[in-house]
């Protein structure tokens, strides 16, 4: 039998840990979305709780590779749309590998790599690692907990900004969250060691 010692020596890594909490929250979150509606279609579910619906058909057109989609009849466009390609590039190979799986697998990896990006955040600013992956759950679980205070009548200033901050509207701030908290540790890490 091993003793004590030898228990308190080992370490839990904290990346198996963010990858657990990530498992856990989007596993529970898509178990929610099956609980109240089990006999909803997954594809209508994911356009419900699509935030920005205009994005969807630059999502699928992206992922045929059509820059020059026909929706009118007896019209055809003679121009390739714009589209904001690094926002929908994940969600539009997602989509044309995994059908629409993807958008489920893109939440697995955003929210690991967002949590991931905040631990190395909190590291660079020479916190200890596990407060460093209760810090970075905990910036994940602010916009929550500020809507929570906003519903029960606590107004706080900057309520929009920290609602924002992160979430799974695609595009916006699933990805550009990242986009935007990834400079911010390359930022650190250049300023850093400079």
């Amino acid at each position: 039998m091993k003793s004590r010692a030898t228990y308190k020596n080992k370490k839990i890594n904290p990346i198996i840990f963010l990858l657990l909490a990530t498992v856990t929250i989007i596993s529970l979150r898509w178990t929610v979305h099956y609980s109240f509606y089990p006999s909803e279609p997954l594809i209508n579910k994911i356009i419900i709780d699509l935030e920005d619906h205009m994005y969807f058909p630059f999502i699928l057109n992206f992922s045929n590779l059509d820059f020059n989609p026909d929706y009118l009849l007896d019209y055809s466009p003679s121009k390739i749309l714009p589209i904001t390609i690094y926002y929908i590039i994940f969600h539009s190979v997602a989509y044309s590998i995994f059908s629409e799986y993807g958008f489920i697998l893109i939440e697995y990896f955003s929210l690991f790599l967002f949590l991931y990006i905040f631990f190395k955040i909190f590291q660079e600013l020479k916190v200890d690692t596990y407060f460093s992956v209760i810090f970075a759950l905990a910036v994940f679980l602010l916009p929550e907990f500020i809507v929570y205070l906003n519903k029960i009548g606590i107004n706080l200033i900057g309520y929009n900004t920290i609602k924002n901050l992160y979430s799974f509207n695609v595009p916006r701030p699933i990805i550009s969250s990242i986009y935007f908290f990834w400079g911010l540790l390359l930022a650190i890490h250049y300023y850093k060691y400079k």
